[in-house]
């Protein structure tokens, strides 16, 4: 057997060992985002199923819609807890928010106030937030 096979067969041995992968990484923030799942995919699925929601219901869900507002500065409720009630502070950030972006101001979440939510957006150096150009 020569050199090479003896050097071959200990990479395959030394890589195939289970402990040579928990080393790999580290720790958790040295993994990169591409090996981890998309969970904020299933975030954002979760806002469709918000389409048609208006005052007075109560629809899991909401919570996460009113912190979604409470980011970008529609609801200025300080304490973060959010029930899922469509109540009447997230109408009014509804309303804004399709004023905003020049839709239909009912303060119901309609479908197109919903695509509108799912746009991807960045942040440019001064704070202004754009929409990315699907194009």
């Amino acid at each position: 057997m020569n050199i090479l096979h003896k050097i071959t067969i200990f990479i395959f041995i030394y890589f195939s060992s289970t402990n040579a992968f928990p080393n790999f990484f580290p720790n958790v923030s040295s993994i990169p985002p591409s090996f981890l799942p998309n969970t904020t995919a299933v975030a954002w699925d979760d806002f469709n199923k918000l389409s048609r929601c208006r005052l007075g219901q109560n629809v899991t869900g909401i919570s996460k819609l009113k912190n979604y507002f409470h980011y970008f500065g529609y609801i200025t409720n300080t304490t973060g807890n959010f029930t899922d009630d469509f109540d009447d502070d997230l109408e009014s950030a509804v309303k804004n928010y399709q004023r905003n972006f020049n839709l239909n101001a009912t303060g119901e979440l309609d479908e197109w106030t919903v695509q509108q939510i799912l746009k991807p957006r960045y942040t440019d150096v001064r704070g202004k937030i754009h929409d990315v150009d699907s194009g």
